[in-house]
């Protein structure tokens, strides 16, 4: 009888370590999904080709040490933030080695920060022991609602009651990853940091993830996003930008089509790849068979792409035209005019600029019927590129996901409870 409570005391601890490692899995799954999907990865690697448009290898960020440097400086900063259209895009900033820390932040956790900035949507904050001579955190307005940028290193909102030391904060240790989970300093919650150490010199570029972002498996494992970053990074955009006759409008789409779109067609689950300016040009290239909504277009009938172009230049009009793909070339048949206007700067992919969409309404061209859509959008020279899901496949978003902080140590708790409540059951039977 020993002998078998010693066996059942040793398959109880089997049971209860499996049961964490399992429990752990989970956790450490749904914690990924959240974080690979974060807009923070984003707003980083935004901020380094904002600071550094060139590229070039073995690049020092300069401190900006001066008035007007440090003017400069947070102009770029305030503009990558403040044009990414998420309630969760809540900081970009950047530590130095010295101790100085200049960022912008989003007026959503810290409400001591935003009552002192007359109701602006964003705050600046800064650490600059060579302009202030400590290594004091301070706050100051930067920009008001009509998007205007103001900043006066001078001129103090509130702060100056605590020294912040980049170094000795949580987020300086992580080295282009995530940082272990901690409390921020501002607004004193618990939550992740994004951080990328591009440059030679060990600035840090980092930016907080909001805890409440929403997060999908689906979502940050599709090939929209792969495709939308490879071609924002890789296609001569800045050369599309106006352009004004049919040649130029068929070899934008071509290299969309054979370059972009064809390569990174999975499974059919991009519907369409597009591209719009600030001018209101729009170029999209879609699967016929993505979706079967997409089989009464009648650019569909006579091969597996399409094309649809708004170029007024052009054109003459504000309509979208729509070309069949004729041949594995991506050589275009002739146009046809669709008569509906394309307010490009107005679609939801465009005004995301930098993420995914929420899902929309769009129209089928042949039919007039509305569908449900969802793009991923990366900012492009003088525009947006958008990557769209497949209308039969949007991802739904959890409406809770599970985090690394009490709630998952409850869960735990309770899964090797009821691992503990069975283990028992079975010591007791026998």
């Amino acid at each position: 009888m020993a002998k078998l409570v010693v066996v059942w005391v040793v398959i109880i601890a089997i049971l209860l370590q499996i049961s964490l490692q399992q429990q752990n899995q989970l956790d450490d799954v749904s914690l990924d999904e959240c974080l690979n999907g974060s807009v923070s990865i984003n707003i980083t690697e935004t901020a380094i080709i904002n600071l550094n448009p060139t590229n070039s290898s073995g690049f020092n960020l300069p401190e900006p040490t001066t008035k007007a440097d440090i003017i400069n400086f947070m102009r770029i900063l305030y503009q990558t933030l403040s044009v990414i259209s998420s309630p969760y895009a809540l900081t970009i900033g950047i530590g130095f080695p010295s101790g100085s820390l200049f960022g912008i932040q989003q007026c959503a956790i810290y409400s001591e920060a935003c009552s002192n900035v007359n109701g602006d949507p964003f705050y600046a904050f800064m650490v600059s022991p060579s302009f202030n001579q400590d290594s004091l955190l301070r706050f100051y307005r930067v920009g008001d609602r009509t998007g205007s940028y103001y900043f006066d290193p001078t001129v103090i909102a509130s702060g100056g009651d605590f020294s912040y030391v980049p170094s000795t904060r949580p987020w300086w240790a992580a080295n282009n990853t995530w940082s272990v989970p901690y409390e921020f300093t501002v607004g004193r919650i618990q939550s992740r940091t994004y951080v990328l150490q591009p440059y030679t010199n060990g600035v840090r570029i980092f930016s907080d993830r909001i805890p409440n972002e929403p997060c999908s498996p689906c979502l940050s494992r599709s090939p929209c996003v792969a495709l939308a970053n490879y071609m924002s990074s890789n296609a001569p955009v800045e050369s599309w930008s106006n352009v004004t006759n049919l040649t130029g409008i068929q070899n934008i789409l071509r290299i969309m089509l054979l370059n972009y779109l064809v390569p990174w067609q999975l499974q059919e689950t991009i519907n369409s790849l597009g591209l719009g300016f600030a001018n209101n040009d729009f170029y999209l290239i879609t699967d016929c068979f993505a979706s079967p909504i997409n089989a009464s277009i009648p650019e569909c009938q006579t091969g597996r792409y399409f094309a649809e172009v708004r170029n007024t230049a052009y054109f003459g009009d504000d309509s979208l035209h729509a070309f069949p793909v004729i041949n594995s070339k991506g050589d275009l048949g002739s146009a046809r005019n669709e008569n509906r206007t394309f307010p490009t700067t107005q679609r939801p992919w465009y005004q995301r600029g930098l993420g995914w969409t929420d899902p929309f309404r769009t129209a089928n061209t042949a039919t007039g019927r509305t569908f449900v859509s969802r793009s991923y959008s990366r900012w492009v020279y003088g525009g947006v590129v958008a990557a769209n899901l497949n209308t039969d496949r949007i991802c739904p978003t959890p409406s809770k996901v599970q985090e690394v902080t009490t709630s998952s140590a409850s869960s735990r708790s309770s899964f090797l409870f009821h691992t503990l409540s069975r283990a028992m059951f079975l010591l007791s039977v026998y």
